[in-house]
C-alpha cells in the first residue's frame, strides 16, 4: 500500500509544469483574407439554412380554404417519396450488406509439379562425357542443356473435396 508520506517523499520540490508561452504566429494577408471569405461562406450556408421550412406539411386551416385537389394531390405526392425514400433506403441497406459480407469459401487447390532436364552435365557423365579431367563439370557455352518446370493447378469442388475428408476419416 502507497502511504502519502511515501509520495511526498518521492515528489520532494515537484511544482507544476510550466509550458513556456509562444507568440501567436503572425497570418499574412492572404491568410486573413482566406478566413474572411470562409466565415462569410459559414454566414451564408447558415442564413440559407435559416430561410428553408422544416415542416412540409400543409397545416389544415390552410387546407381548408385552398380551392381544388392541389391539397390532396401534394398529399399523395408526398406519402409517394416518403414510400420511395423507405424503399431506396432499404435496397441501398441490402447492396451494402451484400458488398460487406465476405463468405468465405474454403475449398483444396490440388498442384502438381514437375520437371525435365535435358543435355545437363551429369547426364553426359552417363553417355561418357560432361567431366573434365581435374572432376569439374564443362559448362561451356556450346552447353544444350535445357531444364522445364511445368506446375499445374486444380480448384477442387467442395463435394469432392468432403469425400475426400470422410473417406480419411473413415479408413
Amino acid at each position: 500500500m502507497i502511504r502519502l508520506a511515501d509520495l511526498d517523499a518521492t515528489f520532494i520540490n515537484s511544482g507544476p509544469m510550466v509550458t513556456p508561452s509562444h507568440p501567436p504566429p503572425s497570418l499574412t494577408p492572404q491568410q486573413i483574407a482566406q478566413a474572411q471569405a470562409q466565415e462569410a461562406q459559414k454566414r451564408e450556408l447558415n442564413r440559407r439554412q435559416s430561410r428553408k421550412p422544416t415542416d412540409k406539411n400543409i397545416p389544415d386551416d390552410v387546407a381548408d380554404v385552398t380551392i381544388g385537389d392541389g391539397v390532396a394531390k401534394y398529399r399523395q405526392l408526398r406519402e409517394a417519396e416518403r414510400r420511395l425514400d423507405a424503399i431506396m433506403m432499404r435496397k441501398r441497406l441490402d447492396v451494402q450488406d451484400s458488398v460487406n459480407r465476405n463468405v468465405k469459401e474454403e475449398r483444396v487447390l490440388r498442384i502438381w509439379v514437375s520437371n525435365t532436364a535435358d543435355g545437363q552435365p551429369w547426364q553426359k557423365i552417363e553417355e561418357g562425357g560432361g567431366m573434365e579431367d581435374d572432376g569439374a563439370f564443362d559448362f561451356g557455352s556450346d552447353s544444350s542443356a535445357t531444364y522445364r518446370v511445368k506446375i499445374e493447378g486444380r480448384l477442387l469442388d467442395a463435394e469432392v473435396h468432403e469425400a475426400g475428408e470422410e473417406a480419411t476419416d473413415n479408413g
